[in-house]
């Protein structure tokens, strides 16, 4: 590791507020009764799977969105899926509709002064982090992310420039793979 680069936990990476790290409502606050066929939207593993805001059909209404406020995904927001397909990481965009993560879903605010959310997002997914959650998931009952897992992680920064750079390197890549995947994919059918 450069020596201007640092270690550093997850919680030196986000906002010093309230909630920056945040796991979605648990099932009793959002049980199938308070679902509604329009409103504020209930976001879930599959936006975050397919990094699209625009599909799922949950909704509830302004009082049980208020009531859960704090579950809320705001632009910018690092979210990560926490069951079945756990660790899938994305950015929510700046065009999101209103609503709230459910509880298959951990939100994290990070602090942009210090670090770069799409540098992080890639960080999350790399070997080193991988390593570390498998380690400290080890006798768990179900295959799951926890904050408390997400609070022991450890993650190698660099200067917030080098963060940026590295970013695009890697968005310009996962792009490329995309495209790729999809073009192959496109051939079978």
């Amino acid at each position: 590791i450069p020596d201007e680069w640092e270690v550093l936990l997850t919680e030196d990476l986000l906002m010093n507020e309230k909630g920056a790290m945040k796991i979605g409502p648990f099932g009793s606050q959002l049980k199938r009764e308070y679902l509604v066929d329009s409103g504020f939207k209930v976001y879930g593993q599959e936006n975050v799977f397919y990094n699209d805001y625009s599909i799922g059909n949950r909704f509830i209404n302004e009082e049980r969105f208020l009531q859960l406020k704090s579950c809320e995904l705001l632009p910018g927001d690092l979210v990560i899926t926490m069951m079945g397909t756990i660790g899938k990481t994305a950015i929510v965009p700046d065009d999101i509709e209103a609503g709230i993560m459910d509880s298959h879903l951990i939100r994290l605010k990070v602090d942009k002064s210090k670090c770069n959310a799409e540098f992080i997002k890639h960080s999350l997914t790399s070997n080193m982090v991988v390593k570390q959650i498998k380690k400290l998931s080890v006798g768990g009952i179900m295959a799951g992310l926890s904050s408390a897992i997400i609070k022991k992680l450890q993650f190698v920064v660099p200067p917030l420039v080098e963060q940026q750079y590295i970013a695009e390197i890697l968005n310009k890549t996962e792009e490329h793979i995309n495209g790729i995947s999809k073009t192959i994919e496109e051939y079978r059918l």
